[in-house]
């Protein structure tokens, strides 16, 4: 009975040990997908750089328009620039400012992560995906972020 109870409290320690670590484990692979995600976006934006022209939008705190306009340019659809679209067509990029999420910001030269934390106003990711599926539609009137 005594040898019993003995294992038992063994295996509550150690599962106890294990939990913490599974959090941590969990909270960093987010943060991988995130970054990793960030860096699909600017080889995106480094290929259209390439193939159309520079992207000179000045970045803008106050509001996550020129984010967006940045994204919506690499998923546009233009027949004249060879390789077009330059990233995914089913990621629907949102605004959002919530510091419990990760966000990505235009600071002039890329797009960059903002970490749960930190306050900033960029565009919201998932890194469960959840904003991932349908394929974005842009306006026929659309014209990319130059």
């Amino acid at each position: 009975m005594v040898e019993m109870l003995i294992s038992i409290a063994i295996i509550g320690i150690l599962s106890g040990i294990a939990m913490t670590s599974y959090k941590d484990l969990f909270g960093s692979s987010e943060r991988v997908v995130c970054l990793d995600f960030a860096e699909q976006l600017n080889d995106a934006l480094k290929e259209f750089q390439q193939s159309a022209w520079g992207v000179t939008l000045t970045p803008d705190s106050a509001s996550s328009d020129d984010d967006i306009k940045i994204v919506q340019s690499l998923q546009y659809k233009d027949i004249t620039i060879l390789g077009s679209p330059f990233f995914r067509l089913d990621w629907i990029p949102t605004e959002g400012e919530d510091v419990e999420t990760y966000r990505f910001r235009w600071n002039g030269a890329t797009l960059e992560v903002i970490e749960p934390g930190t306050t900033g106003l960029g565009i919201w990711f998932d890194p469960q995906g959840s904003q991932f599926g349908t394929n974005v539609t842009l306006p026929a009137d659309f014209s990319p972020a130059t």
